[in-house]
Parts: C-alpha cells; structure tokens; sequence
C-alpha cells in the first residue's frame, strides 16, 4: 500500500514527462490523487476490500446505520445469530416479500432493514467492501494493495489532463485503465478489467504486478 507522498512523487513524474504546463499545487494533487483512488476503489467490489462489521440488536430495530467505511449498497452477506439473510436488490422488492416468513435485508437510504425483525440481544454480522479513505498526510496509506498503484497514478494524472484541456490524452490514461477485457483474448483491456479477470478467476494480480516507481519498496 502506499504513501501519499509515494502517489505524489509518482504524480509530479507523470506530470512532467507530459509537459503538464499548469502550475499544481500539493492540494490540487491531493485532490486528483483522492478522485482517482476513490475511483479505483468503486469499479469492482475487491476482495481486498472485504470487511466484516459486528452489532448487537436493540430497540426491535428494523434498520441500521450503514457501517461508516463501507461503500454505499455495499453489503453482499449478513448474518443474525449465525442465520443467514437473502439480499433483495431494491427496496420495492423487499417491501413485496414482506412478512413472507423469509430471512431478507435490503441497503437503501443509508441504512439497512431486516425482515422479520429480529429480537434484541443478536449478534448481526455484515460483509460488505470499504470505501477509499481520504489521504491528506504525507505518511497515510491507500487501502488498496500495490498493484494498483499504477491505475490511480494514471486517473489522476487523466485528471490533471483535462484541467488543461487535453482531453484525448485523458481519455488515452483512462482507457489504458479502465477498458474492459476482450471475451477469449488474454492479457487484452485495461489495468482495472485485468485485475478484475484475474480475481474473479481465482487470483489476485494475475501475473499483473503494476508499474508505479516507489523508492519505498527499493
């Protein structure tokens, strides 16, 4: 995982190898560097962002508050005192099913309800993805492993692009990231979409390691 003064440095390299001419300030690159990390963060629901969140029933709720470093609608599993319940994917779906005598939960609205509503004293476990978490000191790390580094090097530098103008080139950063693979066509498509092949075949990196320059891990 690493620093933001190491998305930093890697940023200013990228900035002058394409004579980026305006003039950026640390918090202008902070902000791009945060915009394209949350970005990365958002385009697949990733393994290594996995988290479980525990909570103990009160009060017969029949919602909770989301887990604050969860990404919104992020739940994908959930368990009371060890019973699984099904997702419902909307909410007009999980006022249907009401009362149908099935475990179910549905994310909506910053929360999550539960049917039927258990009683106090359970143990809820929630699986869900966190979300990027703002890097403003030189010292914070990313969330996410170094491998992909390089992709949020690359949309912040897109970003920076486009301040200027220079939209094709953006766009040229954006799809070196983010274009999906071609079915049957190894190693084709963008950083991201190579990641995410690779995981949901059963890896992590897929032989994709990125290429960010970090003094860090020399």
């Amino acid at each position: 995982m690493a620093q933001l003064s190491e998305f930093i440095t890697a940023l200013n390299d990228e900035i002058s190898a394409a004579a980026i001419s305006g003039f950026w300030s640390e918090t202008a690159k902070k902000y791009q560097i945060n915009k394209a990390g949350e970005r990365v963060a958002n385009f697949h629901n990733w393994k290594d962002l996995e988290l479980a969140q525990y909570i103990i029933t009160f009060d017969s709720r029949e919602y909770y508050d989301y887990p604050v470093q969860f990404k919104p609608n992020s739940i994908y599993y959930l368990t009371i005192d060890g019973e699984p319940y099904e997702i419902k994917g909307n909410w007009r779906e999980f006022e249907q099913e009401k009362g149908n005598g099935v475990n179910k939960f549905v994310s909506h609205d910053g929360f999550y309800f539960l049917d039927p509503i258990p009683a106090d004293g359970l143990e809820i476990v929630v699986w869900g993805n966190r979300q990027w978490v703002q890097l403003s000191k030189d010292s914070d790390e990313g969330i996410l492993p170094s491998r992909f580094d390089e992709a949020v090097v690359k949309l912040a530098k897109a970003g920076c692009l486009k301040k200027e103008a220079r939209f094709q080139e953006a766009n040229s950063e954006i799809a070196e990231v983010e274009t999906p693979m071609t079915p049957r066509v190894p190693n084709s498509g963008g950083i991201l979409a190579r990641l995410k092949d690779a995981e949901e075949s059963g890896g992590k990196s897929g032989g994709y390691t990125g290429k960010m320059t970090s003094t860090r891990f020399q």
